[in-house]
């Protein structure tokens, strides 16, 4: 059973049965982090979700739908109680790990702030991303493409390999938008034809003017920069799609729509160009803080829309975050 508490005008769940939830929570409580619980969110409490498994074969359509409104309206209960990770050798699918790193991106999409997140090689960068990209692809997104982006096409078709294996493997099936289908979408095409929604493979370019146009032409709301810090002329690609991200943030911010553009990449080799490119940018980018977590809505509102204190004139509007955690913070 759960254990639903109050606190201020919302709800959480302290007997969840993911345990990597409850001691984030603790840890960020270490830390002297306020809302240490966030975390263990239930939206609607009302419903009854948190004491239905997700993935029995005997819930109703009415069961089905209460949780299909609770996942899609939030993104920690879709990834602490459901969405599971496929793995080969393993016997079943199994529950997402929560770290402070995934934990800050997982706050970060939930507030349509962009982020760039570095972390050790085998921390679950890639997976996270890969979670949040399918709560949008699902739940969030209608006629636009998600762009895929790395330093080679085969290992952003691998990328939309691992998301097309995360819906039909790591969900319960009534969220499998191909059940009905006779065969699954190709790596080059992974699309919800629904909600006319496409995954789009992107690699890098050989010249700084091919990169101008790689995320030009579209609204982009949600994308994923894998390896970011090895891709070649990062930077003329990123200038030649910033009218685009402006485009999505400001529809986005009038209509209510998902954005979030997501960067996760090994830290980067500053003797290469693309090292030396990927560190001027990180420098530019201000700081992901865990105390963003104690600010109020308004406070995160004003700090994206660059209403800041008067009285604090270092600070300045952010849409995007550098998130960074190495071996010893992530357990």
């Amino acid at each position: 059973m759960s254990k639903i508490v109050r606190i201020g005008d919302k709800y959480y769940d302290f007997e969840t049965k993911n345990e990597s939830f409850l001691l984030t929570a603790k840890e960020l409580k270490t830390l002297g982090i306020k809302n240490w619980y966030i975390c263990l969110e239930v939206k609607y409490p009302q419903l009854g979700v948190q004491d239905l498994d997700p993935w029995s074969d005997k819930l109703t359509p009415e069961e089905i739908g209460k949780i299909l409104i609770e996942a899609k309206d939030n993104i920690w209960y879709f990834l602490r109680e459901i969405a599971t990770i496929p793995a080969k050798g393993a016997p079943s699918p199994f529950s997402p790990y929560l770290t402070r790193a995934s934990h800050a991106a997982i706050w970060c999409f939930a507030h349509n702030i962009d982020f760039r997140l570095t972390q050790p090689r085998q921390t679950h960068k890639t997976t996270f991303v890969t979670l949040l990209i399918e709560h949008a692809f699902l739940f969030d997104l209608h006629n636009v493409n998600i762009p895929y982006v790395h330093i080679r096409d085969g290992r952003a078709q691998d990328n939309a390999g691992v998301l097309r294996d995360y819906i039909t493997e790591g969900l319960p099936k009534y969220m499998n938008p191909w059940i009905h289908d006779k065969r699954l979408p190709g790596l080059k095409s992974v699309r919800y034809d629904q909600h006319k929604t496409q995954i789009k493979i992107i690699s890098s370019a050989d010249s700084p003017e091919k990169a101008m146009d790689k995320l030009r032409g579209e609204t982009l709301y949600v994308g994923f920069l894998d390896e970011w810090e090895y891709v070649t002329y990062m930077d003329s690609m990123l200038a030649g799609a910033a009218p685009a991200f402006r485009s999505a943030r400001n529809i986005a911010k009038q209509t209510g729509q998902r954005t979030c553009i997501m960067y996760a990449s090994t830290p980067g080799n500053l003797d290469t160009p693309e090292g030396k490119v990927a560190q001027r940018i990180i420098d530019n980018t201000p700081p992901f803080s865990e105390k963003f977590y104690d600010l109020t809505e308004q406070e995160i509102e004003n700090m994206m829309s660059a209403q800041v204190d008067p009285n604090d004139p270092d600070k300045k509007q952010v849409t995007a975050v550098y998130i960074e955690y190495d071996w010893k913070q992530l357990r």
